[in-house]
Order: C-alpha cells, then structure tokens, then sequence
C-alpha cells in the first residue's frame, strides 16, 4: 500500500494482514519521480485517490504502475470519474444524494435525510479533486501498455476500471 498519509497507512494494517502486503509513505507525486523497480508486483490497486491528480499525473502514474506490474499483473482503480456532460453530471450527482440518503435510511437516520444532499456539488468544486472522463482514462492505460482494459463497474460517478500487463 502507498499512501502520502501515516493515518490511512495504519487504517490499512488494521484491515489488511499477511505477508503478501508491503506498506510505503509516500506520495503519488514522488513514486511518479522517482526509478521504478520493474516487475515487482503481482496487482495494484488504488481507491479513491487518484481523483486528486492532474491529466499528466495520472498518465505518469499509470505508465509507472505499468512498469511495476509483473507480467500478467492486474491494476484497478476505484475512484470517482468525470461524467460527460452537464446532464449526465446531474442524473449522477442525484444518484449520489439518492444513494446518501437511502443508506442513512437504511441505517435508522432518518433525522438525517437531506443533511448531505451538498456533497456532490461540495466534492466538485473542491480544487484537490481532478477527475477525468471514464474513457480518457481508460484510454491513458492503453496508451502506456495495458491490455485487457475495461470498466468493471460503474454506478454514477463511482467507477471500477482497469486492466493486466
């Protein structure tokens, strides 16, 4: 797991154990910077995080992740994408409040509803989120060498994609 946050890295020995994992501090921006040592890994995968970087960034990031994967290796993402247009965004963002509200809901807070119909649009105008087109991105992994690129899921804005060396 790499992760620039000492927070999320200890979240993650907490969830995950065995010794088939390996925990780094670092940020995307340095492992981009930084030589790659080449085929160490068997699968990658990141989740809501590369959202936070740039068109350029996330092409260096997949070409370095490429570089990483052993033969056969599988990358997937998890992580918010950019819908297609203005009336896509909109079906999208209400099927994010849709799903908000029905797990609180489903949760017994009721006397939540509607208390976080904001978060899409609060999400969007952050400028530390960044997504791109499902398709630019699927695209940027077959531009650096992925092969087997698909979109495994995708619900709104929320998308599962990747694909194998």
């Amino acid at each position: 797991m790499l992760d620039g946050s000492d927070i999320m890295l200890e979240k993650a020995k907490e969830s995950l154990s065995g010794d088939n994992f390996e925990y780094i501090h670092q940020t995307f921006e340095s492992f981009i910077d930084e030589p790659v040592e080449a085929s160490t890994y068997d699968f990658i995968c990141s989740s809501n995080a590369i959202h936070h970087l740039d068109h350029t960034e996330k092409e260096q990031l997949y070409n370095k992740m490429y570089k990483a994967l052993k033969s056969n290796g599988l990358f997937i993402n998890i992580d918010p994408v950019l819908p297609n247009s203005s009336l896509s965004e909109k079906y999208q963002f209400q099927l994010w409040v849709d799903w908000i509200n029905n797990n609180l809901k489903d949760h017994g807070s009721q006397d939540k509803i509607g208390k976080y119909d904001h978060t899409p649009n609060s999400y969007k105008d952050k400028d530390e989120n960044k997504p791109s087109k499902l398709s630019t991105q699927l695209s940027m992994l077959e531009n650096v060498g992925f092969k087997d690129v698909d979109c495994f899921y995708k619900y709104g804005v929320f998308a599962v994609f990747g694909g194998t060396k």
